[in-house]
């Protein structure tokens, strides 16, 4: 077939812009290249899974299409005939913005099914400029067409974004097929060149070419992923059906929704960014598939073939285009966002009512009460049973009066008791049900036994049930709002032998349908054979459900018949309810209401919201409703939502709360369960497990104004309020596949825990823009997935830059939460800049937007103008000069403002504990009135400590590490003593209104890189007598004297000191280096004080104009206003650093100094020497480690080694680093701890020097040791054979065991580069000696050893024996003086030396003396000693030991 010429007639239809349509054409021949793609297979036979099939060669054959007896599994078996299809004839016919194609099926193939469509028109109509339809029917007969209401076209197309273009195939017997593309760009978005175009009565196919394999939508059927995969087979069925979504996999459920989308691909295959969606305006039975082409067949079994196509680009204006055609959704009553209680069997009012009050008594908000069909009589519609629910008027009148609305169930069925039954009795009257053909009554079986069904298509059926519902309302039950179920419709075992429930209703009659070509057609659909297997027969399109032969409609005045037959509106059943029922309710109640149905269609979104049907209590079916949710948004019905916790089964704790948690954020939040099962609502389980729902329904309260804007967005102009990521991201690949991540409009990111026992959440993070909800944290690194800590009692929540979110104070339910202030949250852009709205009225008038009786205001923040406008655009919603604005929140803040400005007052900011997150509150200011708040940039920000600092024990300042604690001593500090002794809980600690300084004076600028605070002592010392010299108090090991205070002290209030011997003044400087490192320097502002006299390299470089810091530092305040010291990063907003909560205890003794610093990360390296059980730093239940220099080796568990090195590094939680530096020699401890939010405590103590802290930005692990030794110097290079391996041992004793050493490593052919001598080879362990009879010939031996290519290195340790004789070493360091010396008038060991030179012992046999290599004749003296010993033996390095 490849190298066959072909011959395509190609036309392309184009509008041009002038009020009557002009139709171009241009014929071109085209020849196929040899290597052409070939067309696949088409399914002749797609009811092959089925065990009731019949498939054979045979019935292949019978639908005369072609049978490949070498077929295997892999190919599809029995196909279509390429040949099949029509022909374009000769004429066309055009009027206005419509043309018509006339087409003739191909007489040379034979018909797949009976009764073929001959002759077919293709009518194609441009609706407007981003809309297409093209419709395929029968030229010679009319036929049943969908009949609901669109929008119309405005008729003038100007500007049309598409094309439509189509051919002829000769090699194909001149098959036309025609496709749909974007003029500019090129993209096909709807392609039938692969043949397969079938239009028989009872079976109309299509196929088109996908423009790429990412596709989604399609409903209402339950599937495990957001997009399609268009490699799986499977076809998914579409059919109103009572169907759980638990039910399997592959299954149609209740709704009716042949709307799908598809995001455009560039020709790299990467996504455009573009998107297209196409309805398929059909309400038979149908099913869909996919081939990996990618291509997409339609099949549908009535009607006729009728496609809009909306071009977008984007995927909101395609939703919005849509909505725009079929009707913008409803806007729900503003109560009807709260939470909802329900269940199915609360058996009796007092049940009813127990749970509801215990939910509120516990705090959980509550705005509707739920009433299941066990309020009624024996489950017949319009009564209720007297017995288990009188009262329930007078009940439910009660929960109105406190603010909670009642919605009760109603079904559709209605019981066969043409005796008492007045409904019935009245509607068979009214001739208000539907019909068989002769007349009589379709009768089926649901809950009360054998029913009738309304037709809710005749005038008469709504005017019947409309005076039912008012007088229900008037006489029985006050309600607020109307959940229709069952309207499928719904029936029991239609045709089999008894319904489940006989037993129950006494009555075993079932519906039995007729055979018929109505009942039993060719095909039946995936959504109907999809159950042959399961209930082991030949399953029926009338299973479950009314009989396909029943006539339905008004009757047709030439026929005398009723227009509509159930087999064509069945799915539109639910449709045909819902709007009589909406406009009934509403009529009533005088108010916006709510209408829930179980069975939607296209358009339905119009006058309902969804519940997403029966789902069970498991994992599965959690992830499942965030698929359907997002769906429902495509489908024009945003108010949606699924079964919180689960309908069916018991939920776990654990799964309830995380239902809650991802419930609190569906659109419509209800708990509702089925019978026979235990209560699931919030108040029934643990009180640990309520907090945490409580938690999650108070974010969702909060957040209702954004809500409801976003609902009077999607109301106006179509757009959704939950939407996948590849909504706002239509570039990104990854987000094309992120389905368990959702948004709320555009701002609010919610990325639930889906997962038993899960404590973290993989979210996947397309840019820059988003902020944790909870600590402020900004997520840096775009296009990566990265894990985001979830404990129980957190649902990750992620807020976009650049977004003003409005919100309103939490209370029990929205009547009173509307009285609540409100607040803005602020989440800035990089930039500096945000934008929000806030739609607001009455919440629940019929009419506010049509007659502007409402409220819109916009606001923005630019941090370049340093000032907030709230500019009111609509304000005819009077109530709002009684509400006020109280609250601001801010994100991303790069320069914390002092104050906000209004009306001559200012507000002050505070800093949310253990977050990045600025408050500023008490505002007051009238929401009717406009307004511009200014600000000024602040030296300090007042922060907010924590709960658990002043609450939590474990967080106590311990205000005496020092031994033998009594009270006495404890109270004689100025601290608080509770006398328990507990390891991490002190029991006496400092209060949290003393300790630490305050800053006493604003920043001075020292230079463009340095600025100076000062600080003053925050109390002052106890007036007690202390000692005249200062003593050290602290130490590590506690070996201490006892304690001498025997008798109560009493202190005053602002009295405190642990030592008493405080610095009463600090300097404060803060100098920075470039852009990434920060030095805070803490002195003594009275005092020199010992700093280390290590060369560090640090130049104070102010960031240049050109330039952004990465971190940056800020004082803070504590509302005691004591002072703490912060560094934030400014990308992200982390705050790396910061003793803020712990700024009691900041202490600056005179041998005692102390800081404790928040880390923003359980992830903490460094410190050293010590020795700890893991890399990195264990937190709970940690030790406290030191650091001093000493001679002991790692064998315990926290032993502090032979280095000082105060250093560590922090990996945060989105992945960067930094480092901190405290420069300081004097013995050092620390302790780091668990603390709130999955941070880090560090407690660091010291007995000396100064605080000379350094930050290290990264963010990097490697930048940040580039950063750290940029400071302290690089690291030497060390020759090339000091990286091959080293011989080494104390204890060779002699020569010949050290050269056995080295031959034996030579003769095992073992490379090596260095042998090392130990202070045994020494002449009584004294340096620069070597012993003459036990080493002789050791010079030679390393002059071997440098002629065999090896390098020799000596061990030289600082002891130096004083007492040898004749040991020139210590002579010429004596002649210099160049010992360590003991302090003038403090030398214990005067009489023995009779000098100040201090004594040791260590190796050497004699006492030994120490230099002091701080003092430059040592170095000399050193430097000679090395270069003497090397004339006599070539060593090439040292060893310097027992330093």
């Amino acid at each position: 077939m490849g190298s066959i010429p072909t011959i395509i007639i190609s036309c392309s239809i184009i509008f041009l812009v002038i009020n009557i349509a002009v139709i171009t054409s241009e014929k071109a021949e085209l020849k196929q290249n040899q290597t052409s793609f070939i067309n696949p297979r088409i399914n002749c036979y797609p009811e092959i899974e089925s065990p009731y099939s019949n498939y054979s060669k045979e019935s292949c054959l019978a639908r005369n299409c072609l049978y490949d007896d070498e077929a295997d599994s892999s190919v599809i078996q029995c196909y279509l005939s390429p040949n099949y299809g029509y022909i374009l004839q000769n004429s066309t016919e055009q009027t206005n913005n419509t043309f018509k194609l006339q087409l003739k099926r191909n007489q040379a193939i034979d018909n797949m099914f009976p009764e073929p469509m001959e002759n077919v028109i293709l009518e194609i109509q441009y609706y407007t400029n981003d809309i297409i339809r093209f419709k395929l029917y029968d030229a010679d007969k009319k036929r049943y067409e969908v009949p609901i209401p669109l929008t119309p076209s405005p008729g003038k197309i100007d500007s049309p974004q598409y094309e439509f273009n189509y051919s002829s195939d000769s090699t194909r017997d001149n098959i036309l097929s025609f496709f749909i593309k974007r003029r500019d760009g090129e993209s096909v978005l709807f392609d039938t060149s692969l043949g397969g175009l079938v239009l028989n009565n009872q079976f109309l196919q299509i196929i088109t070419r996908l423009q790429s394999s990412h596709i989604y939508g399609f409903g209402e059927n339950n599937h495990d992923t957001l997009k399609h995969n268009v490699n799986e087979k499977p076809s998914w069925g579409i059919f109103a059906r009572d169907q759980g979504t638990n039910w399997d996999i592959n299954a149609n459920h209740y709704g009716h929704h042949p709307f799908y989308i598809v995001m455009e691909q560039t020709l790299n295959d990467m996504p455009s960014g573009r998107m297209h969606g196409v309805l398929l305006l059909n309400s038979n039975s149908m099913d869909y598939s996919f081939d990996s082409t990618p291509s997409l067949t339609i099949r549908t079994i009535g009607g006729i073939l009728d496609f809009f196509i909306f071009l977008g680009p984007n995927p909101e204006q395609v939703i919005q285009q849509y909505t725009w055609l079929i009707g913008r959704s409803f806007f729900p009553p503003y109560w009807s966002l709260g939470f909802q209680l329900s269940r199915w069997d609360y058996s009796n009012l007092t049940h009813m009512q127990m749970t509801n009050k215990r939910n509120r008594d516990a705090g959980v908000p509550v705005d509707v009460q739920y009433a299941d069909i066990d309020y009624m009589d024996a489950e017949k519609v319009f009564t209720i049973d007297s017995i288990n629910y009188q009262g329930i008027k007078e009940y439910f009148q009660e929960l109105n009066s406190e603010g909670i609305k009642t919605i009760i169930i109603l079904d559709p069925g209605m019981i066969d008791d043409q005796e008492y039954y007045e409904p019935t009795i009245d509607g068979i009257k009214e001739d208000v049900f539907i019909k068989w053909d002769n007349g009589s009554l379709v009768r089926g079986t649901v809950w009360p036994g054998p029913v009738f069904f309304p037709d809710f298509f005749t005038k008469k059926a709504q005017v019947w049930w409309e005076r039912w519902i008012t007088n229900f309302r008037a006489v029985n039950l006050t309600f607020d709002g109307l959940w229709i179920d069952m309207n499928e419709p719904a029936l029991f075992e239609t045709n089999d032998p008894v319904p489940w429930n006989w037993l129950e209703t006494g009555n075993n009659y079932t519906l039995k349908c007729p055979e018929n070509k109505w009942e039993d057609p060719p095909y039946r659909t995936k959504a109907i054979y999809r159950w042959d297997r399961k209930i082991n027969r030949t399953s029926r399109l009338s299973d479950r459900t009314l009989c396909m032969s029943a006539h339905q409609g008004e009757i047709n005045s030439k026929t005398g018949e009723a227009i509509y037959r159930h087999y064509d509106v069945h799915s539109l059943y639910g449709w045909s309810q819902t709007k009589p029922t909406l406009d009934i309710i509403q009529k009533i109640t005088n108010k916006r209401s709510l209408v829930l149905p179980r069975s939607t269609f296209v358009g339905s979104g119009q006058w309902a919201g969804h519940w997403l049907g029966d789902n069970e209590a498991t994992w599965h079916e959690m992830k499942r409703s965030i698929i359907g949710m997002i769906e429902f948004n495509w489908f024009g019905i945003p108010y949606n939502g699924a079964d919180i916790c689960g309908f069916d089964k018991t939920p776990t704790e654990e799964m309830c709360i995380r239902w809650m948690q991802v419930g609190a954020f569906y659109p419509f939040s209800r708990n509702h369960n089925i019978w026979k099962t235990p209560d699931q609502d919030p108040a029934v389980w643990s009180s640990s497990a309520l907090s945490i729902m409580i938690k999650a329904l108070h974010i969702r309260y909060t957040l209702l104004p954004y809500y409801y804007t976003l609902f009077y967005k999607a109301h106006t102009t179509g757009s959704t309020v939950i939407r996948p990521l590849f909504h706002e991201y239509p570039k990104d690949r990854i987000a094309l596949d992120i389905y368990l991540q959702f948004l709320i409009g555009a701002n609010i990111m919610i990325a639930p825990v889906t997962d038993e026992d899960a404590r973290q959440v993989q979210v996947y993070i397309p840019s820059t823009e988003w902020y944790n909800y909870e600590t402020g944290d900004q997520y840096l690194y775009p296009k990566q997935f990265i894990n985001i800590s979830a404990p129980l009692d957190t649902i990750p929540i992620l807020l976009r830059s650049g977004s003003i979110i409005p919100t309103q104070e939490y209370a029990n339910n929205t009547k009173y939460s509307r009285e609540n202030p409100f607040g803005l949250i602020i989440i800035l852009n990089k930039t500096g800049d945000a934008e929000g709205d806030l739609f607001y009225d009455d919440g629940e008038s019929i009419d506010t937007i049509k007659t502007k009786s409402y409220y819109y205001a916009k606001f923005k923040w630019s941090s370049l103008d340093q000032q907030l406008t709230i500019n009111i655009i609509e304000n005819n919603y009077s109530h709002m000069s009684n509400l006020t604005l109280d609250k601001i929140t801010i994100y991303g803040l790069q320069n914390m403002p002092s104050t906000i400005n209004i009306n001559n007052k200012q507000f002050y900011p505070k800093t949310r504990s253990s977050t990045q997150i600025v408050d500023f509150t008490g505002f007051a200011l009238s929401m009717n009135k406009n307004y511009t708040l200014t600000w000024s940039n602040t030296e300090s920000i007042i922060i907010e400590i924590p709960k658990s600092v002043s609450t939590d024990p474990k967080h106590r300042v311990n205000c005496f590490p020092d031994p033998d604690l009594t009270s006495y001593a404890c109270f004689a500090r100025g601290c608080n003593y509770d006398g328990i002794t507990n390891v991490d809980h002190p029991s006496c600690y400092v209060p949290i209104e003393k300790g630490g300084y305050n800053i006493n004076s604003t920043a001075e600028q020292i230079s463009d890189a340095i600025i100076q605070y000062n600080l003053t002592r925050h109390s002052v010392k106890p007036n007690l007598a202390p000692s005249k010299q200062p003593s050290v108090r602290y130490r590590y090991y506690r070996r201490l004297r006892p304690s001498n205070v025997k008798e109560l002290v009493t202190t005053e209030a602002n009295e405190f000191s642990m030592y008493g011997h405080d610095s009463d003044h600090l300097n404060v400087q803060i100098s920075v280096s470039g852009t990434d490192m920060i030095r805070l320097t803490i002195r003594d502002a009275e005092k020199d004080r010992y700093e280390v006299p290590v060369p560090i390299k640090w130049r104070p470089t102010p960031v240049s104009s050109s330039d952004k810091a990465k971190i940056q530092f800020e004082m803070t305040e504590t509302s005691f206003e004591q002072a703490g010291f912060r560094v934030r990063r400014t990308d992200t907003q982390t705050i790396i650093f910061d003793t803020s909560y712990f700024a009691h205890g900041f202490v600056y003794d005179n041998q005692f100094i102390q800081f404790i610093t928040t880390i923003p990360s359980t992830n903490v390296y460094g410190f050293g020497e010590n020795t700890h059980l893991s890399f990195r730093h264990i937190l709970r239940n940690s030790s406290r480690y030191g650091i001093f220099a000493r001679d002991q080796p790692p064998l315990g568990q926290n032993e502090n080694l032979y280095g000082t090195h105060p250093f560590y590094m922090a990996i945060e939680r989105d992945g960067q680093a930094f480092g901190v530096l405290i420069l300081n020699s004097n013995a050092q401890d620390y302790k780091l701890d668990e603390f709130e939010n999955d941070q880090s405590l560090l407690t660091y103590r010291t007995i000396g020097g100064i605080l000379d802290i350094f930050f290290f930005a990264g963010p990097r692990p490697e930048d940040v040791i580039r950063q750290y030794q940029l400071v302290i110097g690089y690291p030497y290079m060390p020759p090339y054979w000091a990286l091959g391996f080293q011989l080494c041992r104390y204890g060779y004793d002699t020569l010949e065991n050290m050269k056995a050493a080295m031959k034996r490593t030579l003769d095992g052919k073992i490379p090596v580069d260095v042998l090392y001598g130990d202070i045994d080879y020494f002449r009584q362990q004294l340096d620069f000696t070597w012993d003459p009879l036990r080493f002789k010939g050791l010079p030679e031996y390393i002059d071997w050893l440098h002629q065999q290519g090896m390098k020799f290195i000596t061990i030289l340790d600082p002891a130096i024996d004083s007492e040898e004789p004749k040991y020139d070493v210590f002579t010429e360091g004596q002649k210099t003086d160049i010992w360590i010396k003991w302090p003038e008038r403090k030398n214990p060991q005067v009489n023995e030396t009779h000098n100040r030179n201090m004594l040791g012992y260590v190796w050497p046999y004699g006492k030994t003396v120490f230099p002091d290599y701080l003092y430059p004749p040592a170095k000399d003296w050193w430097k000679t000693q090395i270069i003497k010993y090397h004339k006599k033996i070539k060593f090439d390095g040292l060893w310097i030991d027992m330093k």
